[in-house]
């Protein structure tokens, strides 16, 4: 029911246009659950959005470590550019069992060229450098955008 100070409109009149409801943003989800204490919630009634966002940014450490690794080391078997990737991005977010499986799973990382080959849908490696290049770019940015953010939230730590 309008308030009593609003004039309904008059037949034929423009309809106003609704207000406009703010774009979703992590950052409004970060926000939104820290004001009511969800943020570190994992639990079947809800699980917070922040925490799962954060499991992304680490996956993007590891993406960014991966691929710069690639690009740097141009001889580096895929393996070894993944182990040193997930060791200096995920292993220590890791239970000794979920290291374990994971560095035997390393065991059946396909060849680089044939990783690059599909990742580049068959284009010569040196056709691909120059996207890999620009997605470092562009993920570093997402990536340290978000760490900055939930550090100043003191977020960085949840469970």
């Amino acid at each position: 029911m309008p308030a009593a100070t609003e004039a309904a409109p008059s037949p034929g009149a423009a309809a106003t246009t609704p207000p406009r409801v703010p774009r979703p943003t992590l950052q409004g989800l970060v926000e939104w659950e820290t004001a009511r204490g969800v943020e570190r919630s994992n639990t079947r009634a809800y699980v917070s959005g922040a925490r799962s966002a954060l499991r992304m940014m680490w996956f993007l450490d590891f993406i960014s470590a991966l691929i710069n690794g690639l690009l740097d080391n141009p001889t580096a078997e895929l393996a070894e550019c993944t182990r040193k990737a997930y060791t200096a991005a995920l292993e220590h977010r890791h239970t000794w069992i979920v290291r374990t499986a994971i560095g035997s799973a390393m065991y059946f990382l396909p060849t680089r060229t044939a990783f690059l080959a599909s990742l580049g849908s068959g284009r010569p490696t040196e056709e691909l450098e120059p996207s890999l290049r620009e997605f470092v770019v562009l993920v570093e940015r997402v990536r340290k955008e978000l760490w900055a953010y939930y550090a100043a939230h003191g977020i960085t730590d949840l469970p």
